[in-house]
């Protein structure tokens, strides 16, 4: 006999997972066994389970990070096999499965006399994750009404359900199997067929699949519409609604979950530019969502002599791998004006909750504040994987004062005493360079700009600065037109108001260009963002054919307006771009134009591939998500707890 009247109601809830390095890097087997044994058990969980948690198009030959890993870095393909074959969910304990990690490495260092090493850019980075769980005000009252609402749930609740709760049921079950043994026979006979799928080998999306068709197997096809009936009332209409009607309704719930434990809090952003770039757009934006959110938040701009720039472009390259020597009245210039500045800015700064500093410019004002009253946070925006190490250590200095830093991805941070988050950037979806456009707009740029509408157009859109490479572009365009004769190239951008090397490099591309009437070469103002969002949509191949990037959002811009992207094997376009699913990733101008013939060649697939760059951007990469992850870093930087529960 059912004892229903006695269980509680099932409450959904979902999660998300922030990076968080650990500083620990592994080049050798030898000290991957050596880190595998020290780190926290939370990276160990990571790195066996959270990648399905990570924005990915491509399949996974092997099903856990240390494995693909040594494919990938090592070429170890025997080691790989045997690291795959771990299989998580036969261990009662984490430490259990740590063990075993080690031993298998080190019964693969018995047997080769000198392990491989990893190139420098590809070493393996420990991290470690918090985990922030929301609620989503869904509630089943008996097991068949979850019939309904499993198809409809995000990834991020069959993550916590089903994997996760596996961890942290002392009986090793998932919530659903546990909830539902409740109820007793009859209903408790399904437990068994859920307790039968593995998720190890399984996507996500998949397992939501799976665990559908064993309940709609048990209980019936759905027979009332729960996932509409149980949405919580609508918030009144506002800009976080217009968001809502793009990324989710639940999107926007999370982030009202998290502004509620942060409300009146003063965050202040600093940098050196409100015009150019993508942190300019980026602040543009996340402050007033922070307001509306109810944080008080407010942005700042630095601003100094043409000697503060130059050294902050000389900073720029070097922290990206040129080797610059500063001279000394240019070191003297940065300090001056942050000391300045930091006077200008005590009031606002020294008061604040949270105060985010972003890359250089602005770093050494912690210097000059010492009373000040909140947590500290430096936001690096640019590659500083291989780093000119005597600028680094001038920087850091003032960098390790901090109480936290972000870095876009894993591989770009270096160590620091303190907590280093990794976030990736985003775009947002409702500004002018990324709304839709009525095609009457996106006609109007063939003309101002001598466009031929009937022609095959491929496009890059960046600064003029050689590190995106628009001569290797220029490059790849003439080799392309010998086998494309009709085709054309866009190479439009501006400079910012901190890059004082913009207007050479932007002599240098014309004085290449100039030779061919096919090519385009446009100086745009900082406030064109329609007119790029026009081009981006003219265009039917984009190109970023970065030599060094931090995260590349002129890849995220084109992805989102359905363009499939050629893109430089770099950075962060390396997490955006995935070989034959939103574009593919080159290393030269050859590669470019192969890629270009290959895609005109194939005309269908710049369509089939531009409809799946869209929804990549879509999950992983709109202002939504990324201020999540700062609303995230904001709760979690006073807490040492590894979970934060809302809702």
């Amino acid at each position: 006999m059912s004892n229903c009247t006695t269980v509680p109601p099932f409450a959904i809830k979902d999660c998300a997972l922030v990076s968080i390095a650990t500083g620990k890097r592994a080049g050798d087997l030898r000290e991957l066994a050596h880190y595998a044994q020290i780190v926290s058990l939370d990276s160990i969980y990571h790195h066996f389970w959270g990648a399905r948690l990570q924005p990915s198009l491509a399949r996974p030959e092997y099903h856990n990070d240390f494995a693909a890993w040594v494919h990938k870095a090592l070429h170890d393909d025997i080691m790989a096999e045997r690291l795959s074959i771990i299989d998580p969910t036969e261990h009662t304990t984490l430490e259990g499965l740590q063990q075993e990690l080690v031993q298998v490495i080190e019964e693969r260092l018995d047997e080769i006399e000198y392990p491989r090493w990893a190139a420098a850019d590809r070493q393996f980075e420990f991290i470690r994750s918090q985990m922030v769980i929301f609620d989503t005000h869904h509630t089943a009252e008996h097991p068949r009404d979850l019939v309904t609402l499993m198809p409809h749930i995000s990834v991020g609740s069959i993550f916590y359900h089903f994997i996760d709760g596996r961890r942290r049921n002392p009986e090793r079950q998932d919530d659903f199997t546990r909830w539902i043994e409740s109820f007793g026979p009859p209903e408790s006979e399904v437990c068994q067929k859920l307790q039968e799928i593995d998720p190890y080998f399984s996507t996500l999306t998949e397992l939501r699949a799976d665990l559908t068709k064993v309940l709609r197997d048990f209980f019936g096809e759905a027979v009332t519409d729960l996932s509409v009936e149980q949405l919580p009332p609508p918030f009144p209409r506002n800009i976080l609604q217009e968001y809502a009607q793009i990324a989710g309704q639940d999107v926007v719930d999370h982030l009202r979950q998290l502004a509620q434990t942060l409300q009146g809090k003063r965050v202040v952003h600093v940098n050196s530019t409100r015009v150019g770039g993508g942190v300019a757009e980026m602040l543009y934006k996340m402050v007033p969502l922070m307001r509306e959110l109810g944080l008080d938040a407010s942005w700042e701009v630095i601003g100094g002599k043409p000697e503060f720039y130059q050294c902050t472009k000389a900073f720029h390259n070097a922290l990206q791998g040129d080797r610059i020597f500063i001279p000394e009245q240019l070191l003297r210039s940065y300090e001056e004006t942050n000391a300045r500045n930091a006077e200008q800015l005590a009031g606002v700064l020294s008061d604040a909750d949270i105060v985010i500093i972003h890359d250089p410019q602005p770093a050494a004002m912690i210097d000059h504040l010492p009373e000040r009253k909140g947590k500290w946070i430096w936001r690096c925006h640019i590659d500083v994987s291989k780093p000119h190490r005597p600028v680094w250590r001038y920087l850091r200095r003032f960098i390790a004062k901090y109480d936290a830093s972000i870095f876009s991805l894993q591989s770009f941070a270096q160590m620091l005493p303190h907590p280093i988050y990794l976030v990736p950037p985003s775009i947002d979806p409702l500004n002018d360079k990324n709304r839709e456009l009525d095609e009457e707009e996106i006609r109007q740029v063939y003309s101002q700009f001598a466009i031929d509408p009937d022609r095959p157009m491929i496009l890059q859109v960046s600064r003029y600065d050689r590190f995106k490479d628009p001569l290797g572009v220029i490059q790849a365009f003439k080799l392309a037109k010998r086998f494309i004769p009709n085709l054309q190239l866009v190479l439009a951008g501006g400079t910012a108001t901190d890059d004082p090397e913009g207007e050479l490099m932007l002599n240098e591309v014309r004085s290449a260009a100039a030779d061919d009437p096919d090519i385009h070469v446009l100086l745009l103002p900082g406030e064109a963002h329609r007119t790029i969002n026009a081009l981006q949509r003219a265009a039917d191949i984009v190109l970023q054919k970065s030599i060094k990037e931090g995260f590349g959002l002129t890849v995220t811009e084109a992805m989102w307006k359905g363009k499939p992207v050629i893109g430089g094997d770099t950075g962060g376009i390396r997490i955006q771009v995935f070989n034959h699913h939103t574009g593919f990733l080159v290393n030269t101008p050859e590669g470019a134009a192969l890629r270009i013939r290959y895609l005109f060649h194939n005309r269908p697939l710049i369509a089939q591939m531009g409809q799946r760059a869209k929804e990549f951007v879509r999950d992983n990469y709109l202002v939504t998500r990324h201020l999540r992850e700062y609303l995230t870093m904001m709760v979690g930087i006073s807490s040492k707890e590894e979970r934060i529960q809302l809702g």
